[in-house]
This record gives C-alpha cells, sequence and structure tokens, in this order.
C-alpha cells in the first residue's frame, strides 16, 4: 500500500491565530501586525514527506509579497517551532524571499540564489537518494541550497509582514518545473550504477536462459543455443524428452484431453500413480471441453464416473464444484465462470503435466531463470518498501528486461 504524500497545510490546532488558511488550505494569508521577527509563523504539511519516496517537489505560489516579502519555503521537522521562519530553527530549512539567503537551522543566512516576490513560483525538493534540498524559481533550478540532509521531513512555508499571501500546489495541478525529466535523469544514474554491476561469465546467462527454453519445450530455440554451449548440443534422451513433453503439452492446449491422458500413461506409466493430482486436472479439464462441445447428457455422466466418485487427491471438492458450476449457465461462455474456458485455463493444465513429467526426471519444477527472477523481484520489492529509496525509481520489467505492458 502507497504511503500517502504532503497534500494541503495542516490546520490543527497548533496553527498560528497569525495565519489563516483557505482554498482546501492551500492557500496561508497572514493576519498579524508584522511588527517584528516575533510576529513571523509558519505552517507544515499535513503529512511528512515519505522516507521511501526518492525525490518529493512541492511549489509555491506568491500571490502576493504583502508589505517586505519576508516568506520563507523550505521542510522542517515534526517538532519545530512554527512561530519562526524556515531555517531559523534547529532540523528547519528555509529560502526567503526578501534576500534570496538559504537558512538552516540559524538566523544568520547564506547567500543562495534570487528574491523572489508576487508573481514568483518557488519550488522545494526533497531528494532522498543524494541526501540534499534544492529549490526552483519559475522553472529553473537553483541548484543545491543544503547537502547532507537525512531526516523525516514536512514541506513548510512560513509568513511575516501583513498582506503575504501563498499558495501551495502538491502535485494536483501541473508544475512550472520540470521535475518528470529531474527524475528520469536521476532514474538514468541509478540504472547506470546497476549496469556498471559485474556479471558472471556469459556462458553461465546463456545456460540459465537455455534451461528456460528447455522447460518451455522451445525445442528449436534450445536446439540452437545448446549448439553453441555444447559439444553436440541437445541430443538423445534429453532431446526425446523435451519433444515428448512438447507433444503432450500440445495436446492439452488444443484441448485433446483423452490423448494427453492416453499418450502420457504410455511414455511415463509412473506419471498418475505419482501424480495423481496431475491426472484429476486433466480430468476436470476434460469435464470443461465436454462442457464447451455442448453435450450435457455426456457431460453429467462423465462428471459422476470420473469426478464424484472413488479416492479424490486434496483440494478436489473445490476444483469439482468449480467446473460444474459451468452446467447452470445456459450459456458457459458469458457466465461468471466464463475464465474456466479461457485459454489460459488449458495452459495452466498442461503446464501442471510438464512440471510432473520434469519431476519424474529429476528436474526442478521451475527453471532456475524464473527462480532468479522471483528472487529479484522480491529483493526489489523489499528494498523499494523499506531503505532502498533508488529502487522506487526502477521497474524491475521494463527497466531491467525490457518487458513493455499492453497499451491502454
Amino acid at each position: 500500500m502507497a504511503e500517502k504524500l504532503p497534500s494541503a497545510w495542516s490546520v490543527d490546532a497548533n496553527l498560528s491565530s497569525k495565519l489563516e488558511t483557505a482554498t482546501c488550505d492551500l492557500q496561508v494569508i497572514y493576519r498579524g501586525s508584522g511588527k517584528s521577527d516575533a510576529e513571523a509563523a509558519a505552517v507544515k504539511a499535513n503529512r511528512p514527506v515519505p522516507t521511501s519516496v526518492p525525490i518529493f517537489y512541492y511549489e509555491v505560489r506568491v500571490i502576493s509579497k504583502g508589505r517586505d516579502g519576508y516568506i520563507g519555503i523550505g521542510f522542517c521537522a515534526d517538532r519545530v517551532l512554527m512561530s519562526r521562519l524556515p531555517g531559523w530553527e534547529l532540523h528547519s530549512y528555509g529560502y526567503h524571499g526578501d534576500d534570496g539567503c538559504s537558512f538552516r537551522g540559524c538566523s544568520r543566512g547564506t547567500i543562495y540564489g534570487p528574491t523572489f516576490s508576487t508573481g514568483d513560483v518557488i519550488g522545494a525538493c526533497y531528494n532522498q537518494l543524494e541526501h540534499y534540498i534544492m529549490y526552483t524559481k519559475n522553472g529553473v533550478s537553483l541548484g543545491i541550497a543544503f547537502p547532507g540532509v537525512n531526516e523525516l521531513l514536512y514541506p513548510t512555508v512560513g509568513l511575516r509582514t501583513p498582506g503575504e499571501k501563498v499558495e501551495a500546489n502538491f502535485g494536483t495541478k501541473p508544475f512550472v518545473f520540470d521535475i518528470d525529466s529531474f527524475v528520469q535523469e536521476q532514474k538514468r544514474t541509478v540504472l547506470a550504477t546497476i549496469q556498471s554491476t559485474p556479471i558472471p561469465d556469459c556462458d553461465v546467462v546463456r545456460r540459465l536462459v537455455l534451461s528456460y527454453l528447455t522447460h518451455h519445450c522451445y525445442c528449436g530455440t534450445a536446439a540452437a543455443l545448446a549448439r553453441d554451449l555444447e559439444k553436440g548440443g541437445l541430443q538423445g534422451d534429453r532431446l526425446d524428452s523435451m519433444l515428448r513433453r512438447k507433444q503432450l503439452c500440445s495436446l492439452v492446449e488444443e484441448g485433446r484431453i483423452d490423448e494427453a491422458i492416453r499418450l502420457s500413461q504410455e511414455a511415463t506409466p509412473m506419471l498418475f500413480s505419482a501424480f495423481p493430482e496431475v491426472l484429476f486436472s486433466l480430468k476436470c479439464q476434460k469435464f470443461v471441453e465436454m462442457v464447451r462441445a455442448g453435450n450435457d447428457e455426456a457431460t453429467m455422466a462423465y462428471g459422476r464416473s470420473e469426478l464424484c466418485g472413488g479416492e479424490q487427491p486434496g483440494g478436489a471438492t473445490e476444483a469439482v464444484q468449480e467446473v460444474v458450476g459451468l452446467l447452470a449457465y445456459p450459456d458457459p461462455q458469458a457466465s461468471p465462470l466464463s475464465y474456466l474456458l479461457e485459454q489460459g485455463r488449458r495452459k495452466a493444465v498442461s503446464e501442471e503435466l510438464n512440471v510432473a513429467l520434469k519431476a519424474l526426471q529429476g528436474e526442478p519444477s521451475r527453471p532456475p531463470l524464473t527462480t532468479l527472477y522471483c528472487q529479484a523481484a522480491a529483493v526489489h520489492k523489499e528494498l523499494a518498501s523499506t531503505v532502498g529509496r533508488a529502487a522506487r525509481l526502477v521497474d524491475l520489467d521494463s527497466d531491467m528486461l525490457g518487458i513493455r505492458g499492453e497499451s491502454a
């Protein structure tokens, strides 16, 4: 579940009486006297920047600079006093409009950027990948203001003189600064680091690919790759086994279940005694194919004799109820159970048969390449949800494997 981002200014009981919010708590208006620095007031966002977010950015539009334009924009920790401008307290960071200085934990500023006034849009970016805060003015980056920042922070804005009025944009509207291009540049840096990591000898990778091809019975491609890797390539029992598995799985995917059962028994007599659940899955698929053909009387007779009688493997009751449910609908193809008639169902049963055939030969139930992918996905998910903020910028499929989702 994604963590919620800052979306408005906080209007809890701690909001200073010198400030007023408006427009869905995005605007802040100064209502104090502004006689001295003691009249300053700040407000922070309703939520902190989640630590798992690599790059957070928001913008503030100066609707009016008021009397003096003593406006501060930035970030602060939770317990920072809201009676001073951003940057004047420890764990507070601010860029001020009247002098263009940056302030970090003290009232003495550092020359940083230009001043800002009515009509200007100031952006504040907390880069948690590289641990710094930077600002933009009217869509142009001003560079890093505060390096070495690594703490839980809230967006904040502070006002000091009458008439000052600002409005925040936390992403509900397009930003003036091209933050997307900035994030993409950061992403390219992360990907370059990943790509520079040494990988094992090329033969190891190609053997992983070969194991995947042989598992899924891509006979021609597997044979071609094997010729490059091994003297003689795929021959004898290895090739015969793959061709046999391909034939049997193809029969299932074509809906020819009786032939698949018969030829499986002939080729590997021990198969169904070792894996009775696979035989049961094939029989359930046979029932589905009979429903597809439309002979209800024969289908019900088959169901009674093959699915409901005798000793059945675990989970059989649920499986039978599922496929028999097709008979309750005049048009099974338009029913809530229509997924049972889709090609994906055939392929799932086909893969069950394939795995069982491989198991009898002492081979793993899934290819090592698939195991590696699952491990990479698990590591990526764990990193993205904990301390590995850079992982949030990278999509395992599209960025690392070149797998693109279907177009909308």
